[in-house]
């Protein structure tokens, strides 16, 4: 068997998957780099859809990480961290169709990233 992969790692499914969004989004980032950096090509680079959920994403994975360690002083799961990246890989998964609907807009994704956060945090101090 030829290739890149030892046969001991996963090369489909979710981690596949999720390796190949970074990658993806990485190699996005690094022909950005490349050019000359201007005020408006980071405007632009930000107006992306995509980016503007994965970053939300990571400030919630942070706030709950910085509220379970800080605040609560208690240990975050494995699953409590993994909510906000569970709803951006779904948002990737969704977004390939044409919908221009309301459930494809970035502001509704944010706001079920956050509400998600929110929700989790509440649910662990009860």
């Amino acid at each position: 068997m030829g290739g890149i992969y030892s046969p001991s790692l996963p090369v489909s499914g979710l981690p596949f998957f999720i390796a190949n969004a970074c990658v993806k989004y990485l190699l996005v980032f690094i022909s950005f780099a490349r050019e000359k950096m201007t005020m408006s090509r980071i405007l632009e680079f930000f107006k992306n859809d995509h980016i503007k959920i994965a970053l939300m994403t990571g400030a919630c994975i942070i706030i709950l990480a910085v509220v379970f360690k800080r605040i609560m002083r208690v240990e975050m799961t494995n699953l409590e961290s993994g909510v906000p990246g569970l709803f951006f890989i779904l948002y990737e998964l969704v977004s390939g169709k044409k919908d221009k609907s309301f459930r494809m807009r970035p502001l509704y994704w944010n706001l079920i990233i956050l509400a998600a956060t929110a929700i989790i945090i509440i649910v662990r101090i009860l």
